[in-house]
């Protein structure tokens, strides 16, 4: 065979041969060359703003009143619930007004609440001048309003770029979730309550009244998560929830004043949120040789603007 010839059959042979599959349990010696896996993706932590955010909020307070009155002190203790029939569940209008600069935050808020009841006593009691026996006709009513004004202060955000926004240390990027903040907050403030009920004895026609009410410093803390649904709804925004507490030692003696508030908002328009949750307010009062301990609790709703 001419040499032109023996060298074209050789080079198809060795073609054929590259070509054609390693038979089984055969090792093939090749150097693989693997992709990199690509890197996780690295978020960045939530970003403060200097600009100021402003809130208000209606609510309504569907509060049931309760408390105990001895008036006066030394007298046996009556029961708002029991003796009078003022504990029916009432709404009480509830605004809040809040404006925020990244780890500070200033909110007023009030109530007022009206509340009336006619029943027989259930037992013989004391009000004031009023002494009534047992099946008397008693009819009475009960005026309460509250304001409170509290200075916040953000002390740890653990998925902002400032975890403490006092001394700048902040957050790493790649570990926080970018869609999340959660905020730990303290508070100081000042709160007011007033109360006034009267009550006639309609078998006596007997009838007195009493004006209690208690301002203390209040000092507390609290909580509050906030999640952005956008990157899975496009059409919900913020999902906000929070919860605070809050003490103060009245400034007479004998006063004092705790609350528990829990909140729940989700936006629906660009700046609207609809609101939910609830209040507790308890307070010790004494004055003018009265003294009581009240309550006023309930589940809340309303809406939210943002600024």
């Amino acid at each position: 065979m001419e040499p032109i010839a023996i060298t074209l059959v050789a080079a198809v042979l060795a073609q054929s041969s590259a070509a054609a599959p390693a038979p089984t349990g055969a090792t093939v010696s090749q150097s693989a060359t693997v992709a990199p896996a690509p890197a996780a993706p690295v978020l960045a932590p939530v970003e403060s703003t200097g600009a100021p955010h402003f809130d208000f909020a209606a609510r309504a307070w569907f509060a049931r009143l309760n408390g105990t009155i001895n008036a006066p002190s030394s007298a046996a203790a009556v029961t708002i619930e029991d003796d009078f029939d003022l504990d029916d569940s009432q709404v009480v209008p509830l605004l809040t007004a809040s404006a925020r600069w990244d780890a500070l935050a200033l909110v007023v808020n009030g109530f007022w609440s009206s509340t009336d009841g006619s029943t027989s006593a259930p037992a013989a009691g004391q009000f004031g001048s009023v002494a009534f026996a047992a099946g008397d006709a008693l009819s009475s009513s009960a005026d309460a309003w509250g304001v409170a004004g509290d200075v916040v202060i953000t002390f740890y955000r653990p998925y902002a770029a400032d975890r403490h926004p006092w001394t700048g240390d902040d957050a790493p990027a790649g570990t926080k979730p970018a869609f999340a903040d959660l905020r730990f907050n303290g508070l100081v403030g000042g709160h007011a309550v007033s109360y006034e009920q009267s009550v006639t004895d309609r078998t006596t026609a007997a009838s007195d009244s009493i004006d209690l009410s208690v301002i203390t410093p209040v000092i507390g803390g609290g909580i509050e998560l906030d999640l952005d649904l956008r990157r899975n709804v496009d059409w919900l925004g913020h999902l906000r929830i929070a919860a605070t507490a809050g003490w103060g030692p009245g400034v007479e003696a004998g006063d004092s004043l705790w609350f528990v508030r829990a909140d729940l908002s989700l936006d629906v328009l660009h700046n609207l949120a609809i609101t939910g949750g609830y209040r507790l307010l308890n307070w010790d009062a004494a004055g003018n040789g009265d003294s009581m301990s009240g309550s006023l609790q309930g589940l809340v709703a309303g809406l939210e603007l943002r600024f």
